[in-house]
């Protein structure tokens, strides 16, 4: 679908949303060409799971404009691919690798003629085609809730504490995906496809510390990473949590009459406390409370009234459940 529009820059932008900001209206004549001489342009929907845009530039100007894709049905995840200079008699190409085979695809190609006063907006839905196993985006997932929150694009940094990351696959060809992060491998042998995989649609949480990571995906017809490996996925991203990880130390252990809990975490954790007899016998709650503003706190565990032998400090800290293994003389 073809739209035409002469109308003042301004105009266009404020009610096209996506369309790319801070260009100023043009100077120079509205020339005719720009209502009948126009690029030519089509899409292909390729064998190995991407789609090209191909642009002919047969008119007698430069061509500037960019191409945005949005996921159907409900328009989600649109963003700018690309932007375009294409000077008069060229042709240009770009290649959308971030697209899942059977999925239907809406692009917004819009662009301006130099010395014209407007722009051309058009509007297509391609379906991605596949032969191989193939893969589409990394989803950022709230494994709280097993809901899917973003797109992990390159160079993006993690805030949500204990995130899991999911590869978009077509499942019927890809019978695995392997993940390597830092060089770590993970892989998981069903759909969805996590880096920390799930369970009966139950993601796993996430725990990533601080710091820059790399991800790499590759995905394989059969299970375990068998077969000719098909795409290959990558990103680079950094995680810088709200929440750190909380560390437990004991002191003095074996354990004599008195000892010292110290506990360092994210300011205003909340914990508690549990001790649990190695046999395994009822726990008992011996301490709750909140991680001060330092995000530290010290408790005294009392071995009175508790026999010789081995325990287990249960201590929770927000989510994050820490086991801590003590000896009672």
């Amino acid at each position: 679908m073809l739209l035409l529009l002469l109308v003042p820059l301004a105009f266009v932008k404020a009610n096209f949303p996506h369309s790319r900001a801070g260009i100023a209206p043009l100077s120079g004549p509205r020339t005719e060409p720009a209502v009948t001489d126009q690029p030519a342009y089509w899409y292909e929907a390729l064998p190995n799971g991407t789609v090209k845009l191909n642009v002919n530039n047969t008119t007698s100007y430069e061509v500037v404009g960019d191409l945005i894709r949005e996921r159907l049905p409900d328009h989600a995840y649109g963003e700018i691919l690309t932007e375009f200079a294409i000077p008069s008699g060229s042709t240009y190409s770009y290649i959308d690798d971030h697209v899942l085979p059977g999925e239907t695809y809406f692009y917004v190609f819009e662009y301006r003629i130099e010395g014209v006063y407007g722009w051309v907006i058009n509007f297509d839905t391609v379906t991605v085609q596949s032969v191989i196993p193939a893969l589409g985006n990394f989803y950022l997932i709230a494994a709280s809730s097993d809901d899917e929150y973003d797109i992990l694009q390159d160079g993006k940094t993690i805030v949500i504490e204990n995130t899991n990351i999911r590869a978009e696959a077509n499942a019927d060809l890809t019978g695995s995906v392997i993940f390597y992060l830092n060089g770590k491998r993970f892989k998981d042998n069903t759909a969805p496809f996590a880096l920390f995989p799930e369970t009966k649609g139950d993601f796993k949480k996430g725990r990533l510390t601080n710091g820059s990571y790399h991800l790499m995906a590759i995905a394989y017809p059969e299970k375990n990473g068998k077969g000719i490996p098909g795409d290959t996925l990558t990103v680079n991203f950094t995680v810088e949590n709200m929440y750190e990880d909380a560390k437990v130390s004991l002191f003095p252990n074996p354990v004599e009459g008195r000892s010292v809990l110290d506990i360092a975490g994210s300011s205003n954790s909340p914990v508690t406390v549990h001790i649990i007899p190695h046999s395994g016998s009822a726990k008992k709650m011996i301490w709750q409370g909140v991680l001060n503003d330092a995000g530290t706190a010290q408790i005294p565990i009392e071995t009175q009234g508790l026999r010789k032998g081995i325990y287990i400090l249960s201590i929770t800290v927000g989510d994050q459940v820490i086991n801590k293994r003590f000896v009672v003389q």
